[in-house]
């Protein structure tokens, strides 16, 4: 019930935002355009609280190609409702590297669109994060995870100010 009720709360925000968006400074206006305007987000204020202050970044690991998801496959999401500023949300369920996922196709919807949405992976054992950041209210695309290394981890999510904004991730492992 929770499952579904975040991708219906996403879906219905889909319409509120814009797909133009920004990834880091950067205008993108297609997909095709992101790709060769792609950079990392700026830093953070230094007034806003966020979980993790040294990550790892995802970003050349990232494809922005709209994602199709595999109807024969589990679909998840996370949401930051209800979310204190600093705090993040992380899946129920794990998964391990190598060998239960190559990739993980993802589609985030948030509103303010000002603020910053922070998609990762936390190594359970480690405490290591991995994470890319994004502007703009969406994004869809496929995350490489070959290059990370072995171990068990968590999907994670926050904004830079979770309390003034709302965002829903879907996700699937391929």
């Amino acid at each position: 019930m929770k499952k579904t009720l975040c991708l219906i709360l996403a879906l219905a925000l889909l319409p509120l935002v814009s797909c133009n968006g920004t990834v880091g400074e950067t205008d993108v206006f297609a997909f095709d355009r992101i790709a060769r305007t792609m950079t990392p987000d700026t830093p953070p204020r230094q007034d806003v609280e966020l979980p993790f202050q040294k990550t790892e970044d995802l970003l050349p690991a990232f494809s922005p190609e709209a994602p199709i998801f595999d109807s024969d496959r589990d679909t998840q999401t996370l949401s930051t409702r209800s979310l204190d500023n600093g705090a993040y949300t992380a899946s129920e369920a794990s998964f391990t590297l190598p060998g239960d996922a190559r990739a993980m196709l993802l589609q985030c919807t948030w509103w303010r669109s000002g603020k910053t949405v922070y998609i990762g992976l936390l190594n359970t054992a480690s405490g290591q994060v991995y994470t890319i950041s994004f502007v703009g209210g969406s994004v869809a695309g496929s995350l490489t995870l070959e290059g990370l290394p072995a171990g068990e981890y968590k999907v994670i999510l926050y904004t830079n100010g979770n309390e003034d904004a709302l965002a829903v991730l879907a996700y699937q492992f391929q």
